[in-house]
């Protein structure tokens, strides 16, 4: 077992469990003929709440179950039957009778605790897995704890999901037993790398389907893993992708992410475990470090105090700058630090100075404004400037940056982010200023607008023309097609939110919660 110890990753303030054994059950249930074909079938989660958990509020009635529905849209599994748990504890507790030694209609049962007197996170993780079907996990402990009354809808629902990833893949102990294409284990060694890169340590994941759609992602041929977050620890098997090359995306360790996305990369590893058959309909393209080349995965975010990427910046809080999607403004989050930045990631001469996020390894980005959103769905109504930027908000605003001041204002020019409205005439961006129209070049570049000074800067057509993910995953009531919500039956409105128990739209809380 010492892959564990060298698997073992954890990101600063994450939430620990107790490295808990992973029971592994064989009954051979087969009899007569093996099935010529696999049936596959979606997924059958069933939750079991251990201790009172009525406190969990919507965690428990809303949440719990959309990340179960989530999953049963997501994954097919082949069916064997029912499951028989033979375990009879999971990661610290008692497998419930009702469960124990007993067959169980159903493809995995979750545990499902809580503790409202502590620190406000949640983590999970398998706990045994049947050689009947392939090493597939059948049971699993999902752990809540303090309160989750700050966080958002969209913040909610990728915490459930994100808990049961760790379950269904998302372990440590469960990669030595990832399936290949005839049903071989692959062996840990063709599962996980090491290597060093960007002045670290680091470990990575290196699964067949991973590599195809990474490759494509960043448009980077040369790329043999995707890098898992770079702090080690002995105190958790949880996986979680590194946030500086995988920043908002729902497997990060971090939860202080906005326009949280269902990434076909993540997706992936549970194609590459070999237990599940994969809807990637449900996902999404990344948008952070897209076609960024493999510069992105490799070379610092910083050199010389100077930003390598667009995706990063260098430039004082009080700047209003656009975000890596073009539809929020926000300022960058470089700020001066209570104790030295580690050596590794110190960018800039002063060793205080750097990103305010350590899982970015400290690479300053923007953040948005609460104020910021250019669709208007923030927690707080979007602030424009009509009079001196022209700017309005709107489904189908985007944000830019430039000097561009009206003519008519009291402004001089200076350095903004605003919200403008953006047709696309085939690769052709279209930008509303005021009552004005530009348009840009596919490339991008700078143009000036009628009746103000300045200039405009147009990011290339493959930003501004690119469907977007849609912004609360279509609050689970429908899928997205094209960047626009396809809602269910029985559910309406731009995002799916109407005929819901949703009220209101919110996309980000000002706090900080870390799951493991």
């Amino acid at each position: 077992m010492l892959y564990v110890v060298l698997l073992l990753k954890l990101t600063q303030g994450c939430l620990n469990h107790p490295d808990y054994p992973l029971h592994i059950s064989s009954r051979s249930l087969q009899t007569g003929p093996p099935v010529p074909e696999p049936d596959w079938r979606s997924i059958r989660i069933t939750p079991y709440y251990i201790n009172n958990t009525s406190s969990l509020g919507d965690i428990k009635s809303t949440f719990i179950p959309l990340a179960i529905e989530f999953y049963k849209k997501v994954l097919k599994i082949v069916y064997n039957g029912d499951i028989y748990i033979t375990s009879s504890t999971c990661s610290g507790i008692e497998v419930p009778d009702t469960y124990h030694l007993t067959n169980t209609s159903t493809d995995v049962i979750i545990l499902i605790t809580y503790d409202e007197n502590s620190e406000t996170g949640a983590w999970a993780q398998p706990c045994e897995c049947s050689e009947d079907i392939g090493m597939r996990p059948i049971l699993g402990r999902m752990h809540f704890q303090g309160t989750f009354e700050s966080m958002t809808w969209e913040q909610k629902q990728a915490l459930c999901i994100h808990q049961l990833a760790h379950i269904l893949a998302y372990d440590a102990r469960l990669l030595p037993y990832f399936l290949g294409k005839i049903g071989e284990t692959y062996g840990i060694d063709q599962v996980l790398g090491y290597t060093s890169r960007r002045n670290s340590q680091i470990s990575y994941l290196k699964t067949p389907k991973l590599i195809e759609i990474a490759r494509e992602a960043f448009q980077c041929n040369n790329l043999y893993g995707l890098d898992l977050e770079n702090t080690f620890s002995e105190k958790s098997t949880s996986l979680h992708w590194e946030k500086r090359i995988m920043n908002n995306d729902f497997m990060v360790a971090d939860s202080n992410i906005y326009y949280i996305s269902y990434s076909d990369i993540s997706f992936s590893i549970f194609e590459d475990s070999g237990w599940y058959q994969v809807d990637y309909s449900y996902s999404n393209n990344i948008l952070w470090g897209y076609h960024k080349g493999c510069e992105f995965l490799i070379d610092p975010c910083v050199e010389k105090s100077n930003y390598m990427f667009n995706e990063f910046c260098n430039t004082s809080s009080s700047i209003s700058l656009c975000d890596h999607s073009h539809t929020f403004k926000g300022n960058c989050n470089m700020g001066i630090q209570s104790s030295p930045i580690p050596a590794q990631f110190q960018y800039f001469s002063d060793v205080f100075i750097g990103g305010n996020d350590s899982f970015t390894d400290f690479c300053p980005y923007v953040k948005p404004e609460t104020t910021g959103s250019c669709r208007d769905i923030g927690i707080e109504n979007t602030i424009i400037n009509t009079v001196d930027y022209g700017e309005n908000a709107c489904d189908s605003c985007k944000c830019l940056e430039g000097t561009y001041v009206s003519q008519f204002s009291t402004m001089s020019v200076h350095w903004h982010a605003g919200c403008h409205q953006i047709t696309c005439e085939g690769n052709v961006a279209v930008v509303h200023v005021g009552g004005e129209v530009v348009f840009c070049d596919p490339g991008g570049g700078e143009v000036t607008v009628r009746g103000y000074d300045g200039y405009l800067i147009c990011p290339s057509s493959d930003v501004l023309c690119k469907d977007l993910p849609c912004p609360f995953a279509c609050y689970g009531n429908g899928k997205c097609v094209n960047g626009q919500c396809d809602c269910y039956s029985g559910y309406s409105g731009l995002y799916c939110d109407s005929g819901s128990m949703i009220r209101g739209l919110e996309w980000i809380a000002l706090v900080v919660l870390v799951v493991n």
